[in-house]
């Protein structure tokens, strides 16, 4: 790992809350040779059973946020970002951001593995944080990013979310359950 680098901000992450969104990986459109899901919609008999978490993830990569965390970031006025309601959680919400961040896959030495012919991407991604920014000149602004590269392995593909470090400041504060930052959820610049 590089030394000296400037810390620009974290990884979001949240616990697991122990579901699929499609349990039986019968997700409605997916890639006819790796089975990749090529559109991750919402499945609508979806139940979150742990309500306790304000974020979480489902085993098949979908983040889940309480009412809570969605009203932290319009008061926060974070822009780009999407709360799906849960067809059967109410103050539940399938959420993403539409702002990327790019990091840099030879900094941070990315495995990409099985790459698929058919759909044209990888199915097996290692080697998500810490990260690096791809661009030398990139700062944070006070919203949440998801990175440009999905990691996990078929099923479970997906980004991870980065937020600026007050951004990061702001989730401390409120003590939101379920978030939390590991020692490696460091974005450098």
């Amino acid at each position: 790992m590089e030394n000296f680098q400037e810390i620009i901000g974290k990884a979001l992450d949240g616990l697991d809350n122990d579901t699929h969104m499609y349990p039986n990986r019968d997700f409605p459109n997916k890639c006819i040779q790796c089975s990749t899901p090529l559109n991750k919609g919402i499945n609508p008999q979806y139940k979150l059973k742990k309500k306790q978490y304000d974020l979480s993830h489902t085993y098949d990569g979908y983040t889940i946020v309480s009412e809570r965390f969605k009203q932290f970031c319009l008061k926060n006025n974070f822009k780009g970002l999407v709360f799906s309601p849960l067809p059967n959680d109410k103050n539940f919400y399938v959420f993403r951001s539409n702002n990327i961040f790019e990091i840099d896959p030879i900094r941070r030495k990315v495995k990409f593995d099985r790459y698929c012919d058919k759909c044209k991407r990888f199915t097996s991604v290692a080697g998500g944080t810490p990260a690096f920014s791809k661009y030398s000149d990139k700062k944070l602004k006070n919203t949440i990013y998801r990175s440009d590269i999905e990691f996990g392995g078929i099923y479970e593909l997906s980004p991870f979310l980065i937020i600026s470090l007050e951004v990061f400041e702001l989730i401390r504060k409120e003590k939101f359950k379920g978030i939390y930052f590991g020692k490696n959820s460091i974005i450098y610049l």
